[in-house]
């Protein structure tokens, strides 16, 4: 087995809106705390290769996957198929709404600039051209352990779930390591909306600590199922000393459990995927969103009206954020959805799960935020180890949660149709 890393700097020029799921909030990057980076690491054994790739984005469309995954078959000859596209979900970033993903014919550039929609592709596939170029003989070994402190739900579960962490390294046959891919579920949002700075959140602390104690390794973090999980009850405040201080906490209780990695033979490397529809709807009136968008509109003038705006300083929006925000993430809902009952006229929207195959290791890509009840209906069906599932992958379609509805417009089988695809592929997999 032959393994290359390389990871390319995609910041966003200065003046790009933030991305996430308020879309409309008009608060813009006025400048970098730390640099975003797309992160690919490329595993290849006898003919077959496949790409792993990373990127600290809020969200992104499988229109821009696939289009990167172009950019990349033509470069190094790696199928399209081979290639699997995730993203951090890191809030102080650009990224459209997931919404978009769901609906046929959107704009695929929708990172607020084209130029940047372009410059986050090229530089996915620069990344890949590279560690493909760098790949060398390695052997993989493999742990899975639990991770205090971090990453809780934030639904009040008693006691309340804490995930995980699998640790991959890519280890020379002298011993050093080459790259190190971890698998762990938490939003990366604890800077919070009033950040006007561009930040990897303690994503990058953890890997630029994990690489500095293994002698420079190349380290990704693929984000595993936290669509309900982040630090909501473990960080004690929303500022970037908080982000260097929870990055290293994962850093080091990863670094912590490498006593406990084994050794895996890897006699294969293959991609497979299953695509399948995601039902859309049912949808509300026009009529009905357009009273709920007067309303909210309404509403937040008012609020925005009665509170003292003092400006922005050292990269933080200065204003009460509580109630104001909550209003704000009310009207922009309402005015998302409301542009999206006007323009989808389809009941499903096309997705696909992907498993890449290391070996006895497994990776399961699906396309969304996917919450921890739904990963456990997909592990209680699949109860095999290694298994890493990696969400959103090759895009995002909002989120996947465990009730019976899912906010946004997807519909409230939607989850059911995630789970079957998954689990079809899996068992597929494993029966050869």
């Amino acid at each position: 087995m032959k393994v290359g890393f390389s990871r390319q700097d995609i910041s966003p020029p200065i003046d790009t809106q933030f991305g996430c799921f308020v879309t409309e909030r008009q608060i813009r990057v006025i400048g970098h705390h730390d640099p975003l980076w797309a992160s690919a690491t490329v595993i290849s054994h006898g003919n077959d290769t496949v790409a792993l790739v990373s990127c600290d984005l809020a969200l992104m469309t499988s229109s821009v996957v696939h289009r990167a995954r172009k950019i990349i078959n033509g470069r190094t000859g790696i199928p399209e198929s081979n290639v699997l596209i995730s993203h951090t979900h890191v809030h102080s970033a650009p990224g459209g709404t997931g919404t978009e993903a769901a609906t046929p014919g959107v704009d695929p550039d929708y990172f607020g600039e084209p130029a940047y929609t372009g410059l986050v592709m090229d530089r996915i596939a620069k990344a890949v051209e590279e560690a493909f170029a760098s790949m060398e003989e390695c052997e993989l070994k493999v742990t899975s352990q639990p991770i205090e402190g971090i990453g809780t739900t934030r639904d009040r579960r008693e006691p309340p779930y804490q995930p995980y962490a699998g640790l991959l390294e890519f280890v020379r046959p002298d011993g050093t390591v080459t790259a190190v891919i971890i698998s762990y579920a938490c939003h990366p949002s604890i800077v919070g909306f009033s950040n006007l700075l561009t930040s990897s959140d303690f994503v990058g602390v953890t890997c630029d600590a994990m690489s500095q104690a293994l002698g420079g390794a190349g380290v990704m973090l693929l984000m595993a199922p936290a669509g309900d999980v982040s630090t909501r009850n473990t960080r004690k405040e929303q500022t970037y000393a908080e982000v260097d201080r929870l990055g290293k906490v994962l850093a080091d209780q990863l670094l912590a459990i490498r006593p406990k990695l084994e050794a895996v033979k890897v006699d294969e490397v293959k991609a497979f995927s299953k695509p399948y529809e995601v039902p859309i709807g049912p949808l509300p009136s026009i009529e009905d969103l357009e009273k709920a968008v007067e309303k909210t509109r309404t509403a937040l003038d008012k609020m925005i009206a009665e509170r003292p705006d003092d400006g922005s300083e050292n990269g933080t929006y200065n204003m009460p954020m509580g109630a104001v925000l909550e209003q704000y993430v009310y009207w922009s809902r309402a005015r998302n959805q409301l542009e999206k009952v006007k323009s989808v006229k389809v009941s499903s929207a096309p997705s696909e799960v992907q498993v890449i195959k290391l070996g006895p290791v497994l990776f399961l890509g699906v396309e969304c935020e996917l919450h921890t009840p739904r990963e456990a209906e997909i592990r209680s069906q699949v109860p095999y180890m290694p298994l890493f599932i990696v969400a959103p992958a090759n895009g995002s379609l909002g989120n996947i949660t465990g009730k019976s509805k899912n906010p946004g417009i997807l519909a409230a089988p939607a989850g059911d149709a995630l789970v079957s695809a998954s689990v079809e592929l899996l068992n597929e997999v494993l029966k050869g």
